[in-house]
């Protein structure tokens, strides 16, 4: 956006913005997103802090999640349409599956970093309760005490850590095992993709499906929000300052 030039590793040409023509953008930003104004308040809340996050005062996490309830987290998140529009893609897809289903036949489903459970939210109701047997899985364990009591009534779900950047064989987890896996925009934050995948494929039956989607292109608000949560990347497919494998970077890496 040309307010730095950069030589190596020095930056010049620093252009000054006041506090009043920032306060400007922040009205612009807050018009132009009025239906979705936690977005514009991720931003500046982590803009503001970013100085003390870069020398290690604040932690990214309080930033990210801020002070509000996990369910006033919850409730916003729902609203995002990128959100919505790509989860209705996948429960579509897996109304597909359940309709090819014989009446003997056990579907086998793990979701890969299931959070807030937005995307399992979408899928229970839909499963047959009698022939599905749902594998929800994050790294934390708060993510997976919240969603044990969030879904509750869905007594075919199971909730397990999983690390998906190390091996699944290793948590505990028997190759070849699932019919579907899903991921909901959670695979960017690893560190190398190819490893990944490679583990994605220990977890899936042959024939298997796996449902992932990701966005595929930089995105600015990232870089200073859920960006200050990421680890190096160590794939080489990906520069440092985008996570965001492209559509064609995700289909030579799914070939592979």
């Amino acid at each position: 956006h040309h307010q730095l030039q950069q030589d190596e590793e020095t930056f010049t040409n620093l252009l000054p913005v006041s506090v009043a023509s920032l306060k400007l953008l922040v009205d612009e930003a807050r018009t132009k997103w009025a239906d979705e104004p936690h977005r514009v308040d991720l931003v500046q809340r982590c803009g503001e802090k970013l100085a003390d996050v870069l020398i290690g005062k604040v932690d990214p996490l309080e930033l990210v999640f801020s002070d509000s309830s996990f369910d006033e987290q919850e409730k916003l998140i729902q609203k995002v349409t990128l959100i919505r529009y790509y989860n209705a893609i996948i429960k579509a897809v897996v109304q597909q599956i359940i309709h090819a289903l014989s009446p003997t036949a056990n579907l086998k489903i793990l979701e890969l970093g299931g959070g807030m459970g937005m995307t399992t939210s979408c899928l229970l109701p839909i499963l047959p309760p009698q022939q599905t047997s749902y594998t929800f899985t994050d790294v934390g364990r708060l993510f997976l005490n919240r969603a044990q009591q969030k879904f509750s009534a869905y007594p075919f779900v199971q909730y397990r850590l999983l690390n998906i950047e190390q091996s699944p064989r290793e948590q505990e987890y028997d190759n070849h095992s699932f019919d579907v896996v899903i991921a909901s925009n959670v695979l960017h934050v690893t560190r190398n993709i190819g490893e990944t995948l490679g583990y994605i494929h220990s977890l899936l039956v042959p024939g298997g499906l796996f449902l992932n989607w990701e966005i595929t292109q930089p995105q600015l608000d990232f870089d200073i929000t859920d960006g200050l949560l990421m680890q190096p990347l160590a794939d080489g497919k990906r520069n440092q300052g985008n996570p965001f494998l492209s559509k064609e970077q995700w289909q030579e890496a799914l070939q592979t």
